[in-house]
């Protein structure tokens, strides 16, 4: 069965690029912790406070922001796949049954 995707839900493409977005924010806070901390260190000349500045910025608003600017990439993904998709057509796909053991034919 041949399909072709001719339209990206904007919400959905936008829910994933979020949670894509939130992970990377999370890995990042990682890093960036240890180098908020240091930096906050040297002008608040408390350790405590800056460890606790740092885990603040580096653990929920690094992801929350990250999260929201994917979202919004996400949206001009979906938006600019849409626009293209009317004028060269969309991405054509080939999908089996679950558990089918006839591989799809591919076009060479």
């Amino acid at each position: 069965m041949e399909y072709v995707i001719k339209k990206l839900g904007y919400a959905s493409v936008a829910r994933i690029y979020a949670f894509i977005g939130a992970i990377i924010g999370l890995i990042y806070g990682i890093f960036a912790f240890f180098l908020i901390t240091a930096g906050l260190n040297v002008v608040i000349s408390n350790i405590i406070i800056a460890a606790v500045l740092a885990f603040v910025i580096s653990f929920t608003v690094l992801p929350i922001l990250l999260a929201i600017i994917y979202a919004i990439l996400g949206i001009v993904v979906a938006f600019i796949y849409n626009v293209l998709a009317n004028f060269v057509g969309g991405i054509e796909i080939t999908l089996i049954e679950k558990g089918s053991e006839t591989r799809p034919p591919f076009k060479k």
